[in-house]
């Protein structure tokens, strides 16, 4: 049995800043890197509230440990390169021979908050400062905090793959579309790019995981047309092989993304403008623009699905359906008779025979297809 630290250092205290924004209705990217040319700088943490106003970015650096005056200005550069708000800089000690107060004033004229998180405990004002409630449930930012844990354990097992030549051509392109999906496309500004880099990696990278599997079994990575095989039915069902399950996520954090990136581009008003893609991939974000765009909580369906596939692990009851939709419209910001038209969403944008949630046989709940075990158990709990 996994158990987290009550004193998160490092990446478990960037997870823990990370779970609190997702907690309290935001939409949250973590660990963003420039790496063109090189790894330039890396944002710890990026929020979103799509709940209302415009929609603005957010970006958060995280200090652990012992830090310095120039890491702020350095943070502050980042911001101005990338033309994005100041933004927060949290951290857990407080330097040595200086005071916070002068800093303090300096920063806030450039923009920039610094919060001191001195008890682990307490932590809501901080967040309410930035316009954002608190979380819906006593354990959610716990949930979430093991949520972020398995995301990067699952990650972490493509390095082990490639480094172990286990599945490593497979493993080894799982990563570089991990770049894409979770940095490239965040440090192009042109919305209508994001939205053509992922729908045309998307379109090259749907058997992915099956390959892994397929390598595991020792043929050949065959990404257009892999033999169905016993070991992506094992890393499926039953939680093995967690490369497979790593493909798994990331097939869905693709698909996340471009959801992500079809609102933004509706809410910046790219439909009124002439198709930038081929035809049948502009037919099909102008057909969700069209189907969903009315729908007055569109601008949250990317929190909505962030929310239901990695904090309730693509689940939902069917015999408390109710229930769900409304602990998922609190936790999200849309109305439960909304919810089933934001799930419909999936549908269009990336349709499949039978659609995305499936109900199994004596089932009493429906879940979402191809959904790697690690996130499932989460959401289970």
């Amino acid at each position: 049995m996994v158990s987290l630290t009550d004193d998160p250092r490092g990446a478990e205290l960037e997870d823990y800043i990370a779970a609190h924004f997702i907690a309290r209705g935001a939409f949250v990217e973590t660990g963003v890197t420039e790496r063109d040319p090189a790894d330039i700088l890396e944002l710890d943490v990026v929020w979103t509230n799509y709940k209302g106003g415009e929609v603005q970015r957010n970006p958060v650096e995280i200090k652990s440990g012992k830090w310095h005056i120039s890491d702020l200005f350095k943070f502050y550069g980042w911001t101005q390169y990338l033309n994005l708000p100041p933004g927060q800089f949290i951290y857990r000690e407080q330097p040595e021979r200086f005071d916070m107060q002068p800093i303090r004033d300096r920063m806030s004229k450039l923009g920039i908050k610094i919060i001191h998180i001195d008890n682990m405990y307490d932590v809501s004002d901080h967040f309410i400062g930035l316009g954002l409630g608190e979380p819906t449930t006593t354990y959610a930012t716990q949930i979430w905090r093991y949520s972020f844990w398995a995301q990067r354990q699952l990650l972490n097992s493509l390095q082990s793959a490639v480094r172990r030549e286990v599945c490593s051509s497979s493993a080894k392109r799982a990563k570089s579309y991990y770049n894409l999906i979770n940095d490239a496309i965040f440090f192009e500004p042109q919305i209508s790019k994001r939205l053509e880099s992922l729908l045309e990696s998307h379109f090259e990278h749907r058997y992915l995981a099956l390959t892994a599997a397929n390598e595991l079994a020792g043929r050949p990575a065959d990404f257009t047309n892999p033999q169905k095989c016993k070991e992506f039915a094992d890393a499926l069902y039953y939680g093995k092989y967690l490369p497979v399950q790593a493909c798994l996520y990331l097939s869905h954090r693709a698909r996340l993304s471009v959801l992500k990136a079809a609102v933004d581009y509706v809410l910046d008003g790219g439909m009124e403008s002439s198709g930038f893609l081929p035809s049948g991939v502009t037919n099909a974000i102008r057909n969700f623009a069209h189907e969903y765009g009315d729908v007055p909580s569109f601008r949250l369906f990317p929190t909505f699905w962030q929310v239901l596939l990695w904090g309730h692990g693509g689940i939902i009851l069917a015999d408390r359906e109710d229930d769900e939709y409304e602990m998922l419209s609190a936790e999200t910001g849309v109305p439960p008779e909304e919810i089933p038209s934001a799930l419909q969403a999936f549908d269009t944008l990336f349709p499949i025979s039978g659609g995305w949630m499936t109900q199994p046989y004596l089932g009493s709940y429906h879940v979402l297809k191809l959904r790697p075990p690690a996130s499932r158990g989460i959401g289970a709990f």
